[in-house]
């Protein structure tokens, strides 16, 4: 029964792509064109949920298109406070702006990327893929900045980029 249990779990992990390698690339990108809310301060998992769902809401309202994106400017992560960005990462800047919402750009260029897809539920753990990411950049001596980008591009895919200085 208990070996039953373990290989349902196993093929559950493998379907959700638990398996699946972090695929890492070299990249070059445009300007990043920012629709959505900055925060800076303590770090507040219930404030940061309310700008996640509410930039995921912009898009499928249809009020934006694009893809969610988290902007880390402050990615330590044993730090007491972050500044973020979190909004929608837009093809082309509406005419009009929502009232509520602010613009940025950010300077594009060459980018390490690495393209996970998993579930959120098996995706692999953040320290894991930064340690991918600086190991490429290191292969081919180059150095990263530490701005970090997260691109939510589906339930079971995202990207995280990180910009070559």
């Amino acid at each position: 029964m208990l070996s039953a249990i373990t290989f349902a779990l196993i093929g559950l992990y493998a379907y959700l792509g638990g398996f699946r390698p972090i695929e890492v690339t070299l990249a070059e990108r445009d300007d990043y064109q920012l629709i959505g809310h900055y925060y800076a301060g303590e770090y507040d998992g219930d404030s940061l949920r309310t700008l996640f769902f509410e930039a995921k809401d912009l898009i499928s309202s249809g009020e934006l298109e694009g893809n969610l994106i988290i902007v880390h400017y402050s990615p330590v992560a044993d730090q007491d406070s972050i500044s973020i960005f979190v909004g929608v990462a837009v093809p082309d800047l509406p005419e009009v702006l929502p009232t509520h919402l602010e613009h940025r750009t950010l300077k594009g260029g060459k980018v390490i990327r690495a393209e996970i897809t998993a579930h959120s539920f098996v995706r692999p753990l953040r320290n894991k893929v930064d340690e991918s990411m600086e190991a490429f950049a290191m292969e081919r001596n180059m150095k990263l900045r530490s701005v970090v980008l997260e691109h939510y591009l589906s339930e079971d895919e995202l990207h995280i980029e990180r910009l070559v200085e």
